[in-house]
């Protein structure tokens, strides 16, 4: 429930979350400021799954494919094999990323990614 107080301070655990959540009945999912929350129906109810957002969830959808390999222990040549690349371009891909996340190698990917 401290995940979801991060985005509204004032709810308290005892208030329906349906006041705090509107986007419930129109979205999926919810991503607010600090976090993300996903919304699955079971039968008349909701379960939620709530998260803080990671700054790996700025990257696209593609950009995510690549360090993913990374985690999973891919060499680059298995990443580009994976998704159809050549491996300059993965290359390029995790010199960006690396950047724009602000880390240096696969061991400060992988804490950024436990965060």
């Amino acid at each position: 429930m401290r995940v979801l107080q991060v985005e509204w301070p004032h709810w308290q655990p005892s208030t329906p979350l349906s006041g705090a959540f509107p986007a419930l009945k129109v979205a999926s999912v919810f991503t607010g400021r600090a976090i993300t929350i996903t919304a699955c129906p079971l039968d008349d109810l909701y379960v939620l799954q709530a998260r803080r957002l990671n700054p790996l969830d700025d990257l696209t959808l593609r950009e995510r494919d690549v360090p993913n390999g990374l985690l999973e222990g891919l060499a680059y040549k298995g990443i580009a094999r994976r998704l159809g690349l050549s491996c300059s371009t993965v290359t390029n891909h995790i010199n960006s990323i690396y950047a724009k996340l602000g880390v240096h190698n696969v061991a400060q990917l992988a804490q950024l990614a436990r965060r």
